[in-house]
């Protein structure tokens, strides 16, 4: 954290400065330290859902799938995809041709990110994600996460 001059009352900057890149070049970024965060996020949806906070539970659905194809790409091509249409495109291009990967996974990963949209972006009646929908994300985002889980722990 550096305090920048012309920022408000000296707050500090804590704009993230490539901070994924730069633990992938340190060595601290690694395939299982992304499912570690992915289950965790994971976790997190289903308090969510125990609350009543269903698009939160939608939008961490979302982010535990996103976190585990970010593994698995990090686990098979050593880079870092860092956007959300990177990760589903590079996800979709890895997945094609792995025969241990259910092959819903790809449009699950493209399904949940929408349940994101809404809970970010909508406003109105269409603006909450079904609790029913939200719960179903979990549960498939639980098993997109074993199934890159398994296959980091083959590799």
């Amino acid at each position: 954290m550096k305090i920048v001059a012309g920022q408000p009352h000296g707050r500090p900057d804590i704009t993230p400065r490539r901070s994924v890149l730069a633990a992938a070049v340190c060595g601290l970024l690694t395939a299982s330290a992304a499912i570690a965060q992915s289950s965790n996020v994971q976790l997190y949806g289903r308090a969510n859902l125990g609350i009543d906070l269903s698009n939160d539970a939608g939008r961490n659905a979302y982010f535990a799938a996103f976190h585990a194809a970010q593994a698995l790409i990090f686990e098979r091509t050593g880079k870092i995809a860092k956007t959300h249409q990177g990760v589903q495109g590079e996800f979709y291009r890895l997945a094609k041709d792995e025969p241990s990967i259910d092959k819903n996974f790809p449009a699950f990963l493209s399904q949940a990110y929408n349940l994101k949209a809404v809970a970010d972006y909508e406003t109105g009646p269409d603006s909450i994600v079904p609790p029913e929908r939200a719960a179903v994300a979990i549960e498939t985002a639980g098993c997109f996460i074993e199934c890159i889980a398994g296959l980091i722990q083959q590799a």
